[in-house]
Parts: structure tokens; sequence; C-alpha cells
């Protein structure tokens, strides 16, 4: 694109975005604004790993001074707590994982329509059973981003469709530190009692 034309286009956004509709909640936007149930397949990027997760997610809104600027455009910021836990098939053995993401963030547009993408990322801790693969130990350290839709049932209950990606290490602590990739796709059900 030429240089000419990015000033042009920014305008040209920043004006739209400007002319949305105000929030099609108007409502209370304090307190829990979702729940989530999620569950999940994943695959890794080596030795034939698959993950079966089962996640729930509490979100809230970030204070005024973040939030009314954002809502102001139909933007969302959520951060969220995901406790989960999971089954791992390897061809070396079967596993349990378990963990928390106490640092999640989701940005979701939400301007009162059916269907609500969203862009997500966290990082938080886990234990994994699964050995022999240059881990260095039970306990890691478990960070993530990805992207979805919601699927809106009726005002409050959405089903979400998502790609997860997800990396396990234990940062360095002790060594080997190989790490596991390993990409999600999920579905879910999300009820947002004050949308």
């Amino acid at each position: 694109m030429p240089r000419s034309f990015r000033p042009t286009l920014l305008a040209l956004v920043a004006g739209l975005a400007l002319t949305l509709p105000s929030p099609a909640s108007g409502g209370d936007r304090s307190g829990l604004q979702e729940l989530a149930f999620t569950t999940a397949y994943g695959f890794s990027d080596r030795d034939r790993i698959e993950v079966i997760p089962f996640y729930a997610r509490f979100a809230w809104l970030f204070p005024d001074v973040i939030d009314e600027p954002l809502a102001n455009v139909n933007l969302n910021l959520k951060w969220f707590l995901e406790p989960w836990v999971a089954g791992v098939t390897s061809p070396k053995q079967n596993a349990v994982e378990f963990g928390i993401t106490p640092i999640g963030l989701k940005l979701e547009y939400d301007a009162g329509q059916q269907v609500v993408p969203f862009l997500i990322a966290g990082t938080g801790v886990m234990y994994t059973g699964l050995g022999g693969y240059d881990l260095s130990g039970p306990f890691e350290f478990a960070s993530f981003g990805g992207a979805g839709i919601e699927l809106f049932l009726t005002d409050q209950l959405a089903m979400s469709f998502a790609w997860r990606w997800r990396h396990i290490s234990n940062a360095g602590i002790e060594e080997p530190n190989r790490g596991l990739d390993t990409q999600f796709v999920m579905v879910g059900l999300d009820w947002f009692p004050k949308r």
C-alpha cells in the first residue's frame, strides 16, 4: 500500500469506528461478564502427542478508565481466570495435565451482532504427567494466544469456536528445557449475564 494512502485509510477507519452505535449492552458493565465452559482437541508439534482439555473461564471488564473508551467503539477488553484439566495421549504414555491461567486477556468486538469475533491470550502455570519429552519435570509455565468467534443463540448465550496455540516450558529454570507447542481447535458454551 502506498504511504500516501495510509493516513487516509487510518482516518476513514477511525471515522467509521466513531459513527458505530454505542455498545449493545448499555447495561451493567461491573462484576462477572462471562462464564464459559470449553473443550478442545490439541495436537503437538512432535511425537503425535494429543491433548483433550476442559476449561472453565470467568471474565471481568477492566476499570472504567480503560473500559469506557473501548466501549465507545464496541470493544470489550476482559481479564479472565481459566482453570483447566486435560487428558494426554502419546505413543510413549498417557498422562493427565491440569493448570490455571491467572493472567488472561480477551478482546472482542460486540455491537450487539449475532457473530462476535475475539482475540485471546494468557499465561499461567500447570502440572503435566507427560515425561520423556525434555520438559525437565512436571511443573511448567503455559502461554497461549488465539482467535475465534462467538455465535449467539440468545441475547446472553453463545457457542464459541476458536483456535489456540500453546507453548509450555519451565522458562529455563531447569535443563533440558525443550518445551512443547500444541495447537487446539476449540468449541464451548459461553454465558454473558450482563450483555
